[in-house]
């Protein structure tokens, strides 16, 4: 099963390349964690698909966690596509302010859908 998710993520490219995604992986959790309130978040793989659903005792941090791994994940495998595809790349900054706003844009749909824990994703993702 890792197996499966680590080529979904690498999208067969060389293994270098996997290992810049999986340290771009990490300095976009690190900060926004931050912002959702976990102390730490591990630096291995394997580690981390572990910490995930045990993370956070909030319902609305657990929420914002899984938002944001989804978010980092879609934007990593997106930024894979246009490197391997076109050759180019995007900056890290970049790459982290597209991320938050997707993440900001689901917030407000679960928001504006009337969803539980809408109004208070969006209130947390709010402030970064």
């Amino acid at each position: 099963m890792l197996k499966l998710l680590v080529c979904s993520v690498c999208l067969n490219l060389s293994q270098e390349s996997f290992f810049f995604q999986v340290l771009l992986l990490f300095h976009i959790l690190e900060p926004c964690s931050v912002e959702v309130k976990l102390l730490s978040t591990p630096h291995d793989w394997d580690l981390i698909l572990l910490w995930l659903p045990t993370a956070s005792p909030s319902p609305v941090s657990s929420r914002a966690l899984i938002q944001l791994w989804h978010g980092t994940i879609y934007g990593l495998r997106t930024e894979g596509n246009k490197r391997f595809n076109l050759g180019l790349s995007r900056d890290e900054a970049t790459i982290l302010s597209i991320i938050v706003r997707m993440i900001k844009n689901k917030s407000t749909a679960l928001r504006n859908l009337e969803c539980r824990f809408g109004d208070d994703t969006v209130s947390l993702w709010s402030g970064i």
